[in-house]
């Protein structure tokens, strides 16, 4: 029952369209079942499912100069992703709520850590050291000491969620970590001054 709401509600599509050939009918109904790896091409297959209602969502947002996601990228400093579309998809009533859960497991997202081939992903959340191997004595207090490099690095390795936004004719600026909530319009968001040409 779940899954025919959100197909005809959130997506806006109907059980009764049969000009859909069977490979977009199994990719449809993977991505609705929540069944994905959440790797890259299923993350942009979600965004095009999202598009419809986004722009709706957009168009909607913009004739009462409410919430308007302009701009909104996931990842780390050499791996974005374009998250707009999806952001905007979620906004209603002029908000936007993000819970603390990995943004990495949202629709038309992914975890772009994986994608990068790093072993330890956030969504995975187990942080390995280099003395994890249960060494004992002067050699694991040497790495501690030694090796903060390599867990410093790797908290440099965090998601993160920058967005750019319009709410009340105004443009805002906010980012947020991987695991933070967040809700928008936020009175954390830092206003952006639009330089006229």
């Amino acid at each position: 029952i779940i899954k025919d709401v959100i197909q005809r509600k959130i997506i806006g599509r109907d059980d009764s369209d049969k000009n859909k050939s069977t490979q977009q009918k199994e990719e449809e109904e993977r991505m609705i079942s929540g069944i994905s790896g959440k790797g890259k091409k299923d993350a942009e297959l979600q965004m095009k499912l999202m598009k419809r209602k986004s722009n709706l969502n957009k168009v909607t947002e913009e004739k009462k100069s409410g919430l308007v996601i302009v701009k909104a990228t996931y990842g780390v400093a050499d791996e974005c992703i374009d998250v707009t579309v999806p952001l905007q998809f979620w906004v209603m009533d002029s908000k936007l709520i993000l819970t603390s859960h990995p943004k990495s497991r949202m629709l038309g997202f992914y975890d772009v850590m994986q994608s990068r081939g790093t072993a330890n992903s956030m969504t995975n959340n187990a942080e390995t050291t280099p003395y994890d191997n249960k060494e004992h004595g002067l050699l694991s207090l040497w790495h501690k000491l030694f090796h903060s490099e390599t867990i410093e690095s790797k908290h440099k390795e965090i998601p993160t969620l920058s967005i750019r936004y319009r709410f009340n004719g105004e443009l805002y600026d906010i980012s947020i970590m991987e695991n933070q909530s967040l809700t928008l319009p936020s009175p954390h968001a830092k206003r952006v001054i639009e330089e006229v040409e």
